[in-house]
């Protein structure tokens, strides 16, 4: 008997210290978290030191493009900065902002230009369940393996624009963003997950080339831009609700495009998009304009109790509101 006591004991206390954790990280109020300076964090990469912090708050910007000792010159106005350590953030929050990309202004009084300034990242990067207060900006950034944000919270604006990865799966699953996010004309070699996530405001993944896209359960309250996008496998977006305009124009859909139970409130369009594979549109809610100008359809879609306006049936649909061009 006292043996299985003094078992329960320590899962019990662990157990409750789990518990307290996860009710200081849900508290705005993050004092009882500890506190890291940025600068401190450079230092040990700079040391080639794994980064590895949980529950902790991280003071002033954490500047990677600072760590001149891993920076290399890639052309007259591109300098590079090759991190090859591990970087794990887990349940963090960060006070000022975090930039993988910069420029500046260099030369002497007769000749000045910018040179910018951008990061490879040569191991895993996660930032799981991380509170973003300032603007965060991963602009040209590449991965040679996959990146997470899952579960983060972005209180500011935030960019991912032209960035790379070679890892096969990269997680945004249930992310926040409540002011801008950009993902403009970035590649994936694998799939993207932003199933569960929450913006506030328009979310722009235009130009995006990737493998498989998971965005079903997504909100974007002010419209979403997947347009110039090029997907070789899935789109996934099923339980959608789009509170403004919603662009899937000059696109090409190699795999299947699942828009199931969608609900979309302002204006859809498709125009002069590509669908190689199987569409499905079943039970979703067109409230607006649906423009499906000069798309083409390999295969007849699904349009099973799709409501656009009102009810009205596939024929209807076919012949004069959603015109099909096979």
């Amino acid at each position: 008997m006292k043996r299985i006591i003094w078992t329960i004991i320590p899962f019990m206390m662990s157990l409750f210290s789990f518990l307290a954790c996860s009710s200081a990280q849900s508290n705005d109020d993050v004092r009882e978290l500890k506190e890291v300076e940025a600068s401190k964090i450079l230092r040990k990469i700079a040391k080639g030191e794994d980064i590895i912090l949980i529950n902790s708050i991280i003071k002033g910007d954490l500047n990677f493009t600072d760590l001149e000792e891993f920076t290399q010159l890639s052309s007259p106005t591109q300098l590079t900065t090759h991190i090859r350590q591990t970087l794990y953030f887990q349940g963090c929050v960060f006070l000022g902002k975090v930039i993988a990309h910069d420029r500046s202004l260099q030369g002497n009084e007769k000749q000045k230009q910018y040179v910018y300034e951008k990061v490879h990242f040569g191991n895993n990067v996660l930032f799981f369940d991380c509170d973003f207060r300032d603007t965060v900006n991963f602009n040209e950034a590449t991965f040679e393996r996959g990146i997470d944000f899952n579960q983060a919270i972005f209180r500011e604006k935030v960019s991912f624009n032209h960035i790379s990865t070679l890892g096969q799966q990269n997680q945004f699953i249930n992310l926040t963003a409540e002011k801008s996010f950009q993902m403009i004309s970035s590649s994936f070699i694998g799939n993207l997950n932003f199933k569960g996530a929450k913006f506030f405001e328009e979310a722009n993944f235009q130009g995006i080339s990737v493998y498989d896209m998971q965005m079903s359960n997504l909100e974007a309250e002010r419209g979403l831009q997947l347009s110039n996008a090029s997907l070789l496998g899935n789109l996934y977006f099923n339980y959608v609700k789009c509170g403004g305009n919603c662009s899937f124009a000059f696109s090409r859909y190699m795999g299947r495009v699942d828009m199931l139970q969608c609900e979309f409130n302002g204006d859809v369009t498709f125009e002069r998009s590509y669908f190689y594979g199987k569409v499905r549109f079943n039970r979703s809610q067109f409230k607006d304009v649906v423009l499906l100008m000069d798309s083409r359809f390999f295969f007849e879609p699904e349009l099973k109790e799709v409501i656009v306006n009102e009810p009205i049936s596939i024929e209807t649909i076919e012949s004069k509101t959603l015109k099909i061009n096979p």
